[in-house]
């Protein structure tokens, strides 16, 4: 009877032994490559002489995948310069990764049905979507250092995630705006997103007095070229010298509810350069930057609110305001090359998709607040004062599309 050209364990599976090598003491240097059928041993056999060609044997040391996503995170995303930028992937790996029982085992000898089953229990979400690419980047580096010979990830399906739109103000949440008992810095705040569109961290680095003022109150001018953010990892929040983007260095005008807001804000005493500081006379912090908004969705509700329904704002983000914003430039008809540059987008998509997708209307041309924006308007066309962006004074309707 011949020989059989593959042995047979106990346990079922097939087995053959490929010498990759020399050992230190002279002896072969062997990997054993397994499978339930002859097909499938025959597959992998290829497989792993596909990868040794291109990667050489792999090595002995031995992962877990909990121990080799510790280890990826601290050898690819911790950037002390960047102390944020590894943030998203270890949230992912403490809080999903970790856990997980299957994570105990062998990094080589986790199989795709068991990637697929840990996927599944996270459903169609923004986490699948983030860590179905984070498993990815994982397994490529393990075969870089010779951990793994095969990135499994790759052949899991994508995740279907698609974003919910942003939405804007409702009719009653404008009203609550005009009509909430708001203290000046807290009108300063929501007035400069909703009627100059800046981001919440441009708002709070905005300077009254002092070195590099960025508010012109005389000249009806803002000039965003700093941004305070909140790490991730600590409470406290930094000074940047820059916007979010390149493209939010920029300059805008003060239409006539905000320099109100503006210039009744910037006459209190703070004890800093500043318009916006928390109580101590510093940078608002994660915290602070909380209770300060808690306290403004608190106040609209008490301006709106009934018996039936003492809170009907919810879910409200300050984001939301600076959606409307770019929502009320496309209702007045601003060209959209303009209005990328006054929301400061990168890339014009982000603009043409709030003018593409642009909702009812009529809804917004009777708002309470949509008379203000025409005033964008007057300036751009010459009627009322020119506005100056990136260091260019612009007069005339010929120069609508240039700005």
């Amino acid at each position: 009877m011949p020989k059989a050209k593959y042995k047979k364990r106990s346990d079922g599976r097939y087995v053959k032994n490929i010498t990759v090598g020399i050992k230190e003491d002279g002896k072969p240097d062997r990997r054993s490559i397994y499978g339930r059928t002859i097909q499938e041993l025959e597959f992998n056999i290829s497989k792993f002489e596909e990868e040794f060609r291109k990667h050489g044997a792999p090595s002995r040391e031995k992962y877990t995948l909990a121990e080799w996503a510790q280890q990826y995170y601290y050898a690819y995303c911790n950037n002390l310069d960047e102390p944020d930028a590894g943030y998203a992937d270890w949230r992912l790996i403490k809080n999903y990764i970790l856990p997980w029982p299957q994570s105990a085992i062998d990094i080589r000898k986790i199989k795709l049905l068991d990637l697929q089953q840990f996927m599944l229990t996270q459903g169609a979400t923004r986490t699948a979507q983030m860590l179905r690419a984070l498993l990815v980047r994982m397994y490529d580096a393990a075969i870089e250092n010779a951990v793994a010979s095969v990135n499994i990830a790759r052949k899991l399906p994508p995740v279907n995630y698609s974003a919910p739109p942003t939405r804007t103000l409702t009719e009653l949440e404008e009203i609550a705006i005009l009509q909430a008992d708001f203290t000046p810095r807290e009108r300063a705040f929501v007035y400069s997103i909703l009627f100059a569109g800046l981001r919440r961290g441009e708002v709070l680095a905005l300077k009254k007095s002092g070195n590099e003022q960025t508010i012109d109150l005389p000249r009806k001018l803002l000039t965003i070229n700093k941004n305070i953010q909140f790490p991730k990892i600590q409470n406290k929040g930094i000074l940047k010298y820059m916007p979010k983007t390149d493209a939010g260095l920029r300059v805008n005008p003060i239409i006539v509810p905000l320099h109100s807001a503006l210039q009744e804000c910037a006459g209190l005493e703070n004890g800093t350069d500043f318009l916006l500081v928390n109580q101590l006379g510093e940078f608002h912090s994660r915290t602070s930057y909380r209770r300060l908004w808690e306290q403004i969705v608190r106040k609209m509700n008490a301006a709106v609110g009934t018996i039936r329904e003492p809170e009907p704002i919810k879910g409200l983000r300050s984001h939301i305001l600076r959606h409307t914003f770019c929502t009320y430039l496309a209702v007045i008809r601003l060209p959209p090359s303009t209005a990328q540059q006054l929301m400061g987008h990168s890339d014009i998509s982000m603009t043409l998709k709030v003018y593409t997708h642009l909702p009812l209307v009529n809804r917004y041309v009777h708002s309470p607040i949509f008379e203000y924006y025409k005033e964008f308007l007057a300036i751009l066309q010459g009627q009322s004062r020119p506005i100056s962006i990136k260091g260019k004074t612009l007069r005339g309707p010929s120069k609508l599309s240039i700005l």
